[in-house]
């Protein structure tokens, strides 16, 4: 399986356009059933680091080392993804891996630094962690409902201070995932323009650009919307 992947990867990068220099090596998304190998030899590698990201990561930094001298500038991504969001204990990824941290547990009521959420503690715990232990962190972070596209998700008041806070703890970029499949529920074209704007600057004054936003997109129906 190694061996595949590094070919794999190896034929991808050499197709890919100059800018394309992330190539993602992850996890299945599902979290319906135990997607780890739960073989004996991955178990122990599993328990040993405490985290099933032990042998996610092992299995990345090989990938990552084959390709290394043939691809200097690209980054293997990997995915730090519910079961795997914990880092392992031992082992540290590679200078030219990525660590992409997925915020799908997150308590979108509140902003990430509240600590009353017990959600938001273990997020950013794991997220600080894997700071320390590698070189390059992105995000995945979400915007909508993800129970219910079409249901409300009330967190404009969360977008801009998660963003200003990625940039402190040293996150280097940050992926807003919105859903497809009802892109004009929950005023997502608002939450698009601040997200857009934060991602340019996540110091900027988020409610100054909210009240921009809807007097320019919505007009006479901006008082309506705002309530």
């Amino acid at each position: 399986m190694l061996a595949s992947t590094i070919e794999r990867a190896r034929e991808f990068l050499q197709s890919a356009a100059p800018n394309e220099r992330i190539l993602s090596v992850s996890q299945m998304d599902y979290p319906g059933f135990a997607s780890w190998c739960t073989c004996a030899e991955c178990g122990a590698v599993d328990e040993a680091e405490g985290s099933h990201s032990g042998t996610i990561v092992r299995f990345v930094n090989a990938v990552a080392a084959a390709l290394e001298s043939d691809f200097p500038d690209a980054l293997i991504e990997t995915f730090a993804y519910m079961h795997s969001r914990k880092p392992p204990a031992r082992t540290r990824p590679r200078d030219n891996v990525l660590i992409r941290v997925c915020a799908i547990e997150a308590d979108y009521g509140r902003p990430l630094r509240d600590r009353r959420s017990d959600a938001n503690r273990a997020f950013v715990r794991d997220l600080k962690t894997w700071r320390r232990i590698t070189n390059h962190v992105y995000v995945w972070d979400y915007t909508q409902n993800w129970w219910a596209f079409q249901a409300p998700h009330p967190n404009v008041h969360v977008l801009q201070p998660n963003l200003a806070f990625y940039k402190r703890v040293g996150v280097d970029g940050v992926f807003e995932q919105a859903s497809p499949y009802a892109s004009n529920s929950d005023v997502e074209p608002l939450k698009t323009y601040l997200f857009g704007r934060g991602l340019r600057d996540p110091n900027f004054d988020w409610r100054t650009a909210y009240g921009e936003f809807l007097d320019h997109y919505y007009g006479p129906a901006a008082p309506q919307i705002d309530e």
